[in-house]
């Protein structure tokens, strides 16, 4: 038992699932006899239910994204992609031919690449066909944003499901708006694995 609640303590996403499940079976079952808990009222045996089920799946959540981060941050280790051209400070036109290197050729529905305002500091997933050549060298074809003189992070990276959801998602609001929808905040699994400033000329 102390072995369990020492791995409760390290783990905070898998305490809160077993919380939740705690809370969950004392709402189902009206309390809890070993410990003289009994809850007669039967409003609050739903309420305790229905808080241990959400606790549980926000628990689960936590864990399902730790993962995802984690697959996501092995695979950019072993692949490492980088971006070589176009160089850091470089002035661009609308469209950029990106070149790089890899050490090992990911899975092409892991990369992804992403376009960052520097004045809103807002994220824009890209369309960047992707050709892997000889020699550990890859290129794509991408549409570079904003006005003249605006400045843009280029990056590309590799994305678990949560990230890949996000990318879907992002290009069907594109389709029906047609309105390119800044993101704030990425999820943890799209990790970057290089990155270069450009100038829109």
């Amino acid at each position: 038992m102390e072995k369990f609640f020492k791995a409760l303590i390290r783990n905070t996403p898998l305490a809160i699932v077993v919380i939740g499940l705690f809370l969950t079976v004392i709402g189902a079952a009206g309390g809890l006899a070993k410990f003289n808990l009994t809850i007669p009222d039967p409003r609050w045996r739903i309420v305790l239910a229905v808080m241990g089920v959400v606790v549980a799946g926000f628990g689960i959540l936590l864990i399902w994204r730790g993962t995802g981060e984690a697959e996501s941050s092995a695979l950019a280790k072993e692949c490492k992609l980088t971006i070589t051209a176009p160089t850091d400070g470089a002035e661009v036109d609308g469209n950029v031919q990106m070149v790089g290197t890899y050490e090992k050729k990911p899975p092409e529905k892991r990369i992804v690449f992403i376009e960052r305002s520097v004045r809103s500091s807002r994220f824009y997933f890209r369309k960047c066909p992707m050709e892997f050549g000889k020699e550990k060298r890859w290129s794509a074809e991408c549409e570079v944003g904003g006005d003249h003189g605006a400045r843009r992070m280029l990056y590309i990276a590799v994305t678990g499901s949560g990230g890949q959801a996000l990318y879907d998602y992002f290009f069907r609001v594109l389709a029906e708006t047609k309105q390119w929808p800044g993101i704030e905040t990425l999820p943890p699994d799209i990790v970057f694995c290089d990155q270069v400033k450009v100038k829109r000329k």
